[in-house]
């Protein structure tokens, strides 16, 4: 996250602060949500505008689908639609949603 909070609209930066972690967990829908620190944490969220961020309330995009990179052990988080994906813009840069590109390594993810 760009700071060391977890208010609602902290956007995420690549690089920035990381110490809370995430838990995933899975809906009642079957789809995937990510909360930082604990399942009672802000939810990650897509905004309209192609940012990710922590939720500052209700949200339908806290809605993420994971499915497997290109690369080994790699993870793609797409939106709900599976167009958008999480993509990294370098350190320091914050993370954006932009169309999903097969085989794009910017777009792959480390899950532990």
């Amino acid at each position: 996250m760009r700071d060391d909070n977890l208010n609602g609209d902290n956007p995420l930066v690549l690089g920035g602060a990381s110490q809370y972690g995430w838990v995933r967990s899975t809906d009642p829908g079957s789809w995937i949500l990510f909360n930082a620190c604990n399942n009672g944490g802000p939810q990650l969220v897509q905004t309209m505008d192609g940012k990710v961020v922590l939720s500052n309330g209700f949200s339908f995009l806290t809605r993420w689908t994971v499915r497997a990179g290109s690369t080994a052990g790699s993870y793609t988080l797409a939106d709900y639609q599976n167009q958008s994906c999480m993509t990294d813009n370098g350190p320091g840069n914050a993370i954006t949603m932009v169309a999903c590109t097969p085989g794009n390594t910017a777009q792959e993810w480390r899950l532990q």
